[in-house]
């Protein structure tokens, strides 16, 4: 696995790899704070759920490589109105956590896989 962040930083650069790690580092976060403070893990199953779901769907993330900005800012967009929704709904804010730490799993499985697959080479 290791050999997978040594080929994002050799062929995208080190913005590439704090990109995805910050992604990593905000579910941890998000999750360690909802098992803290409100004593539930949502965030935990919803994002371990997300990040398996990379892992067997990787071939199907490395396809859309070619559409990765399109899937990205469609992606957050989606994000966004699950996210006002729920908030304007009234929903807990331990459930709203959730959303917010599936969503970084779901980016995080998609930087990560499609920057480090060897079929995708940088063009710039």
């Amino acid at each position: 696995m290791i050999h997978r962040w040594i080929r994002i930083n050799n062929n995208f650069g080190m913005a590439i790899v704090l990109k995805t790690v910050f992604m990593l580092i905000a579910y941890l976060g998000c999750s360690a704070f909802e098992a803290i403070k409100f004593e539930t893990y949502y965030s935990f199953l919803a994002g371990g759920f997300v990040l398996l779901l990379g892992v067997v769907l990787k071939s199907t993330l490395v396809a859309i490589g070619e559409h990765y900005n399109k899937v990205v800012q469609t992606g957050l967009f989606i994000y966004g109105v699950i996210y006002f929704c729920a908030k304007q709904s009234g929903v807990d804010t331990n459930i709203l956590i959730s959303i917010v730490s599936t969503a970084c799993c779901g980016m995080f499985s998609i930087n990560f896989w499609h920057f480090s697959d060897p079929l995708i080479q940088n063009t710039d």
